[in-house]
């Protein structure tokens, strides 16, 4: 019989055990609401569920697919919307009280089946799992991935104990390949069934994260098929199917979203970030997730990953449990080692510069293995075994309880040695959780509620947005402004919006993770940024309406830490562009503002209905232009500059148009090539750049990519980019986008020599010494002279002459502002001169730079962005990439330039294609820009000649040269016809709905259209999907349209000429999406069914033999063994194992003292270095020899001893023979 040590828990200690978790989680925060997941599960549940039974909503920005929604069909979403009718914050509380208690029970009862551990240590071990970095991290701020973590030994719990009943059938069967006899099956076959069913239970947030969720159990299932390969076959012939039982839910609709979905993580992350803090050290302390590194908002995991407390207390508890796993005795020893290498070697193979395959697994999990990027959902591996470590090494540690006499050795500790070690083993416990009962893990600005003005706000929104369209036409779409990384308000932080679970309307917000498609941002962006100019901007409203913008709701509670740009400059926008009015406002402080856009001139009707109507034009009235999407308002200003007024034109890009068999008409200098910086909202662009610059940001992609009609990315070589002779090289710019403070675009290396005092190059920020800039010739010259002109500060500087990359010469100087500092440069001959700053007492920038040859000839280097060239055998501009005929240049009629991103000076190159202009080789055009409507707008200056607004000039075919500070020029055809083409070609059409809204699921649509004789384009002002059908009815017959994107990202379908009949819209996957759910649903009953069933009747069956009293009986037997005989060592041997032990105490002490000393934030991370992971690798390696020698020696005791106990039988069955003779 077990001794009171290893007993199992009473049933009193569970139900005071789970109160107390519960208690816990009510002591976090209390009244507060964390911003844990999802806002809607708190403010919404029962409608965000019912969202998430369709793919597709029209509801949520721009129209997009729900990503991982069905994943809270249950359990999260189901639980939080069975307990709505309590306050938020309780019904979260009781969500993390039931995940954290858990956590503790599973680990218990997982051990306690096992027989590992005294009743003392394991509890030490549920607690220490309960209250793992990781969980104390992800608790108050992401508790799905929390939620799989706490479940990871229900789903192994009944593996081992099948691993259990096979290990027993081995001993006690002769055959260790015999099928299982008819009790042990039914047992098999319960236990398979109950593995699943806590695979069930785990959710599907995150597929990866439930995939490793059950790597413990499988490595243990392996282990059963190599000791007794029937009884695990059979095992898996239960478990496998209920598995898929279990799964089959979320299988067909993450697949079908995965297909439709656009690669949004690669603009979330990377597997450089993901990585960077994925050494030993943090893999063995738990401080896996990347998150807290970067953010302070989760305040427990943001105080574990920097605080030398911490860092040593989770390193010994790490050390502990590696202990613990080499000491004797350990039941399945080799499999929870496989379970702790596994884990590390998942999280640790991607990391630089430890691992050798860091530079390829980036790679990989930047591309194919994207879903697996993340690495730090490995962690629950790390940690089970860690635990289990820890059980078995604290085993014999004397727990008081509730005995007397062993409270009495508490008093003396002095006479019990033990005494001293229990209590600094609480102690440490107490240290390594003392962010969770310390009340931290609730997210940064948990909030007590939404203020009542932002539920008024979404009211009226719900109500006029409705009444406007009525029965019969799309609701208009309500845009947030301004844009911000997430909502952090005054009052709180709910991360998610906090109209998004009010608002049954469409609405739109610019935050840092928008989920659509690339082009559908880049669209996003380009209205964002003319809504933040603070001029009047008389096309704006227009551009808005054609985005699917009828309402615009100004928010002033953001914070700072939002990363927004604030509302007073697009407030001061709003009023000054004209086609807006102040509709209501919410707030004692009119904290929350709402526009009308209507852009309708007078007498003009192109906008009736509203603005997220349906909308359809003959396909011969777009305007077929190379641009990006993030040019749409910009051209639809330069189309109000020729006399357009009321709603914007529709246009295709050059690939689209050539599948309507239309030219392009229109040159911009989008897209252009930059680097974006996807963490931020504000300062998030560079300047653009060329293909040789040095990237600086992390992610897979460069920027937000543009494809054309085929598909295909739009290749560097076909945007906008740097070109020149020479280069210039910069060690660091401000107009980095990762720089502190996002970029200064009118701060990069162009800047230096753009031809304008305006601009200057400057380093990034922080300390500049040792920053510099380096002007690189084509060829080298014998004598060579500097020019400078600096803003700022005076600077002491070395110049430094080059050739062939070894130094010439050099001479120091200080520059000085306000006058042009000739620097005499010592003579030789060279290719390159550096500028260092060896000192500034402020800042400094190069405004100019001249680099002379011979004292007088300019071989400056030039940066000019330059507009790739476009005539009849080129379309490679933008979202052109196809070619649109031979004669594709002859119709050119307008280029349009823009800072896009504020430059301050805008220079561009282009050509003029030969196949165009008015017979003498050249083209007339008229001059207009942004401030064509001020009393002195800023000239344009076109290779080194100034024009204003309205100017006319003939441009030769050839390479130009464009400059000026307007934020956008336009040079049209000075050609009175196309301007009256520009004013009066009709805007897109809005039509009504076939059938009322109410009768339509989301993402369907339906409208009637009547025959023409022209090629039609229908088009809805949300994003482009493939998933995304539209079907032609006439006659009875049903024709599938094909798909086009119109304006850069909204998804359009062409109508062929003749073409008449209804027009149903609606997503593919749908119905199969739905189904897939229902028949989910029905299997997931019929496993709970199969669970109960199988259950119910091995009760009836006689009884299994005590297996955990049995292992407990082994364990402590085996332990009395150890402790009385000793096998004979030779001394070699015994030196040998003291300076393993002596190598890796030091090899783990050294890595203690260096993590403490370096930890993150300190200025010196050492947990990334060589020494630290050198000194745990040992420590691993030290581990796995102990373990596997440990397990070695055991097989051969236990054969010695099976065959000693074959001999006595054969002994006794002899000697009874004799006696009978």
């Amino acid at each position: 019989m077990p001794t009171t040590a290893h007993r199992p828990l009473s049933s009193r200690a569970w139900v005071y055990s789970t109160l107390a978790w519960f208690l816990f989680a009510f002591l976090q925060s209390p009244g507060l609401t964390s911003a844990d997941t999802k806002l809607d599960l708190t403010a919404n549940p029962w409608g965000f569920l019912r969202q998430a039974l369709y793919p597709w909503t029209d509801t949520f920005p721009l129209g997009q697919l729900q990503n991982q929604a069905y994943g809270y069909l249950f359990p999260h979403g189901l639980f939080f919307a069975v307990f709505s009718f309590l306050p938020g914050w309780v019904t979260q509380r009781l969500w993390w009280g039931l995940l954290l208690a858990l956590a503790f029970a599973g680990t218990v009862l997982l051990l306690q089946r096992l027989g590992i551990g005294s009743r003392g240590s394991r509890v030490i071990a549920g607690v220490l799992f309960a209250l793992s970095p990781r969980v104390l991290t992800t608790l108050g701020a992401i508790s799905s991935e929390a939620w799989v973590c706490a479940l990871v030994p229900w789903v192994l719990l009944p593996v081992a104990s099948a691993a259990m009943l096979a290990r027993e059938a081995a001993d006690s069967r002769a055959d260790n390949r015999s099928w299982p006899d008819r009790r042990t099956r039914s047992h098999l076959a319960k236990y398979a069934l109950l593995s699943a069913l806590a695979v069930l239970c785990l959710g599907a947030v995150n597929a990866v994260a439930t995939a490793v969720a059950i790597l413990p159990a499988v490595i243990f299932w392996l282990g059963m098929c190599i000791r007794r390969p029937r009884v695990g076959l059979y095992f898996a012939l239960w478990w496998v199917p209920a598995g898929l039982l279990a799964t089959f839910w979320w299988i067909g609709p993450l697949l079908l979203l995965g297909k439709y979905s656009p690669p949004f993580t690669d603009y979330i992350e990377s597997a450089s970030l993901t990585t960077n803090w994925m050494n030993l050290a943090e893999i063995l302390r738990g401080t896996t997730s990347w998150t807290p590194f970067l953010s302070a908002e989760r305040q427990g995991g943001y105080e574990l990953v920097g605080e030398p407390v911490f860092v040593a207390g989770t390193l010994l508890v790490a050390f502990l449990g590696l202990w613990g796993l080499t000491r004797p005795q350990l039941p399945f020893a080799r499999r929870w080692l496989a379970i702790l290498l596994l884990g590390v070697a998942a999280m640790v193979f991607a990391t630089a510069p430890i691992s050798p395959l860091a530079s390829w697994g980036r790679i990989f999990l930047d591309g194919a293995g994207a879903p697996l990027r993340n690495l730090h959902k490995f962690d629950p591996l790390v940690r089970l075994a860690l635990v289990v470590g820890i059980a078995h090494g604290l085993a014999r540690l004397p727990w008081p309880g509730l005995s007397r006499e062993r409270w009495a050795r508490w008093l003396h500790p002095e006479k019990h040695a033990e005494v001293p070690r229990t209590i600094a083993i609480c102690l440490l416990v107490v240290v390594v959780t003392a962010t969770g009962w310390s009340g931290r893990i609730a997210a940064a600005d948990a909030y007590r509620s939404v203020p009542d003005y932002w539920t008024e706000a979404a009211d009226w929104l719900n109500s006029e947005v409705a009444k406007e369209a009525g029965e019969t036409h799309a609701p208009a779409r309500t845009m947030i402004l301004p844009k911000a990384r997430f909502a952090r308000q005054t009052w709180g932080n709910t991360r998610d919006e906090p109209a998004q679970p009010l608002l049954d309307v469409p609405w739109v917000v610019r935050d840092s993770v928008p989920l659509v498609q690339p082009e559908a941002i880049r669209g996003l962006d380009g209205v964002q940024r003319e809504l933040e100019a603070g001029t009047a901007i008389p096309s704006l409203a227009a551009a808005l309406w054609q985005q699917g913008v009828g309402y615009l709701v100004l928010r002033y509670d953001l914070t700072t830490a939002a990363d927004t740009s604030g509302a007073k400059r697009i407030e001061r926008t709003l009023e000054r562009s004209g086609g807006f009015s102040k509709a209501a406002a919410f707030g004692d402080d009119e904290q929350v503002r709402i526009y009308r856009v209507d852009p309708v001139a007078e007498g003009n009707t192109d906008t009736a209905g509203t603005a997220g109507d349906l909308r359809i034009i003959d396909a011969e009235r777009l305007d077929v232009s190379h641009s990006s999407a993030e040019s749409l308002p910009r051209l639809a200003a330069a189309d109000a500059a020729l006399g357009r007024q009321g709603a914007a034109r529709a246009r295709v890009g050059a690939s689209q148009g050539k599948e309507l068999e239309l030219p392009a008409q229109t040159v911009t200098d989008t897209p252009a090539l930059r680097d974006h910086n996807y963490g931020n909202v504000v300062g998030a662009d560079s300047e653009i750049r060329s293909e040789d610059d040095p990237v600086q940001v992390l992610n897979p992609v460069r920027d937000y990519p543009v494809r054309d009609a085929d598909g295909q990315e739009v290749a560097p070589e076909q945007m906008t980019r740097v070109e020149g002779r020479g280069e210039v090289r910069v060690s660091s710019t401000a107009a980095d986008p990762t720089s502190f403070g996002g970029a200064e675009t009118y701060s990069s290396a162009t800047s230096a020599v753009d031809g304008s005092h305006r601009t200057a190059w400057r380093p990034t920020v922080g300390n500049v010494a040792g920053q510099y800039i380096e002007f690189r010739m084509d060829e080298a010259y014998n004598r060579l002279g500097l020019h400078l002109d600096i803003q700022g500060r005076p600077t002491r500087v070395q110049v430094t002459t080059y050739l062939q990359g070894r130094i010439v010469s050099g001479t120091s100087t200080t520059l000085k502002t306000g006058e042009t500092n000739k620097v005499k440069v010592p003579a030789g001959r060279a290719d390159a001169i550096r500028v260092t700053i060896v000192g500034s007492f402020g800042d400094f920038g190069v405004a100019e730079a001249k680099v002379l040859a011979d004292g007088e000839k300019d071989v400056t280097p030039r940066r000019v962005p330059t507009v790739p060239p476009v005539d009849g055998g080129d379309d490679s501009q933008g979202n052109a990439g196809s070619n649109v005929g031979s004669t594709a240049g002859s119709t050119l009629n307008r280029w349009v330039f823009g800072q896009e991103i504020s430059e301050s000076v805008m220079l561009r190159g282009f050509e003029v294609p030969e196949a165009i202009g008015n017979g003498a080789g050249e083209l007339p055009v008229v001059v207009h820009t942004s401030e064509c409507a001020r009393e002195n707008p800023a000239p344009v200056t076109i290779d080194g000649k100034d024009y204003t607004c309205g100017d006319t000039l003939n441009l030769p075919a050839g390479k130009h040269v464009l400059s000026t500070t307007a934020r956008w020029a336009a040079l049209s055809v000075a050609e009175p016809l196309y301007g009256a083409a520009v004013r009066e070609t009709p805007a897109a059409q809005p039509v009504e709905q076939a059938s009322p809204r109410e009768q339509l699921a989301p993402g369907e649509q339906s409208t009637r259209l009547e025959a023409s004789d022209k090629k039609r384009v229908l088009f809805s002002p949300s994003q482009a999907n493939p998933g995304r059908i539209a079907t032609l009815e006439e006659g009875g017959e049903t024709t599938q349209l094909t798909p086009i994107t119109v304006n850069g990202w909204q998804q359009g379908w062409i109508v062929p000429e003749g073409k008449s009949g209804l027009v149903t819209i609606h997503f593919e996957g749908t119905k199969l999406y739905r189904t897939w759910l229902a028949i989910g649903l029905v299997a997931a009953l019929v496993l709970v069914g199969l669970c109960i069933f199988v259950v119910r009747r091995t009760r009836r069956m006689p009884a299994l033999p005590d297996s955990t009293a049995a292992a407990i009986a082994e364990t402590a037997a085996a332990d009395k063994t150890q402790a009385t005989e000793h096998t004979p060592r030779s001394r070699a041997f015994r030196r040998a194992i003291l300076a393993g032990k002596t190598i890796t105490g030091a090899a783990a002490f050294l890595a203690l003292l260096l993590c403490i000393r370096g930890a993150w934030g300190s200025g010196n991370y050492y947990a990334g270095g060589f020494v630290v992971n050198g000194a745990l690798a040992v420590v691993l390696l030290a581990v796995v020899v102990s373990v596997l020698a440990t397990a070695a020696s055991a097989a051969r005791a236990s054969r010695l001893a099976s065959r000693t106990e074959r001999h006595q039988e054969l002994i006794a069955r002899r000697a009874g023979s004799s006696t009978k003779e």
